[in-house]
């Protein structure tokens, strides 16, 4: 309560807060993250500011009326309110300022650090049980990526997820002449999923904020108490979530069989993968690729991922430094600690690096469930990304090798000055050297 209370207005005359009627003037707002918020209104920004000031006391909330009913309201008002004002121009940042000065917050970081813990503070203090949420980050550049998407993301999570998840999909701006169609698209998925029991909640940004910011957006409206992360060129296997699942939660057959992680506090962990370079933990095999999106080809790549599960079952975790972000849960205690991934990582390189370092800084463990494979990578996707930089804009090859290449450096030095020169050559040895990874047991392949 520390950090949230050192935020609040201490000029604020309101002891006591409405509950009830407070939610009745949020939701008169109707403020939404499809709908530009009305900030020329002089009415509705006085508005808005008069709420914040409200929000003097988490206690004083949670004394009154139905708590989680009506916290609820007010996490979600902020998380909206926060998605909106980072969507949106710099005019639309003057205001939200003007606001800051007058709450005493001296920049934008410290508006999102203080709503960061007070909608922190509102979960912690929300009894439900325990909740799996779902972040999607997902841009629509082509045609072959929104095919990808469909038939092999989201028919995989349909067919082998977990059920009633929470599921946040983040359009992370997709080029305009295929906005209609990503829409179109979740339109045909969004019922499909209902239908197994997911709540979806689809955010379509209008425009493209990168990789870490995307999934940032996601993270602040997820409310699971356990949060898996995706891109989608990955292909769900059966049973691999629950596996994933069963291991960050130390399921008592998972110890027994395991008893080496019996004392370790698990944070995150990620499945076994195709497409991770060098990465030894989490290879599990460089000879399956997908050649299209047809039925029968995709059950060919989910026939051979269930065997790999089969013949690995007894397969030990590997406690890591890093998990590959492409697909990986944690707790969300590991990110109410550490912060939302490091948005000074430039377009999807190294943020889960980062990330992993910094929960292993908080006393949290990284580990591999090397008993279950998830196919990671789609038709033709080294073409695709030789015409595509990190941010989804579409370029010369040329052009593009070499703005990855000066992100790459970029994302190093970060990495460099958050955690040291030590953390950076350990973190380098173990990336791109299979052989520093020792008392590994190579995964039993599938005959293809």
């Amino acid at each position: 309560m520390a950090r949230v209370k050192s935020f609040l207005n201490p000029n604020s005359k309101i002891k006591e807060v409405e509950v009830e009627k407070l939610v009745e003037e949020i939701k008169s707002l109707e403020i939404s993250p499809e709908n530009s918020l009305e900030w020329w209104n002089n009415e509705r920004i006085s508005r808005i500011e008069r709420i914040i000031n409200k929000i003097t006391s988490i206690e004083s909330l949670i004394s009154q009326g139905n708590p989680k009913q009506h916290l609820e309201e007010l996490h979600n008002f902020l998380r909206i309110l926060q998605h909106s004002y980072k969507m949106h121009d710099k005019n639309i940042r003057v205001h939200i300022k003007t606001i800051c000065r007058q709450k005493g917050i001296s920049s934008m970081k410290e508006l999102d650090d203080w709503i960061d813990g007070v909608c922190n503070e509102i979960r912690n203090n929300i009894k439900q049980n325990p909740k799996i949420s779902l972040v999607v980050s997902m841009w629509n550049g082509s045609n072959d990526i929104i095919e990808m998407t469909e038939n092999m993301f989201f028919n995989s999570v349909i067919r082998s997820g977990l059920p009633e998840m929470e599921i946040i999909i983040v359009d992370d701006g997709s080029p305009p002449e295929f906005q209609q169609k990503a829409k179109e698209m979740m339109q045909r998925i969004i019922p499909r999923l209902e239908a197994k029991g997911h709540h979806v909640l689809f955010i379509q940004s209008p425009v493209n904020l990168g990789y870490t910011h995307s999934y940032n957006a996601g993270l602040r409206r997820a409310t699971g108490d356990v949060v898996f992360v995706s891109n989608t060129d990955i292909m769900v296997s059966q049973g691999a979530m629950q596996e994933m699942l069963k291991l960050l939660m130390k399921d008592p057959e998972v110890v027994h069989r395991n008893p080496e992680i019996a004392n370790l506090n698990v944070g995150i962990v990620g499945p076994m993968l195709t497409g991770v370079a060098n990465y030894a933990p989490q290879q599990a095999t460089r000879s399956l690729f997908i050649n299209s999106y047809e039925k029968d080809e995709i059950e060919r790549v989910e026939k051979y991922t269930a065997e790999f599960n089969r013949l690995n079952a007894n397969a030990k975790p590997a406690i890591v430094k890093v998990v590959m972000g492409s697909f990986m849960v944690f707790k969300r205690e590991v990110f109410s600690k550490t912060g939302f991934f490091d948005e000074k990582f430039k377009q999807g390189y190294a943020e889960e690096t980062d990330f992993c370092y910094k929960a292993q800084k908080k006393g949290f463990s990284v580990i591999v469930a090397r008993n279950v494979f998830v196919y990671h990578g789609g038709v033709n996707r080294s073409k695709l990304s030789e015409q595509m930089d990190f941010s989804g804009q579409s370029t010369s090859k040329k052009f593009s090798h070499f703005k990855n290449q000066v992100r790459a450096i970029l994302n190093e030095r970060h990495f460099l000055r958050n955690h040291g020169i030590k953390a950076w050559i350990e973190k380098t040895r173990l990336m791109r050297n299979p052989k520093s990874h020792k008392g590994l047991d190579q995964p039993i392949l599938p005959k293809n």
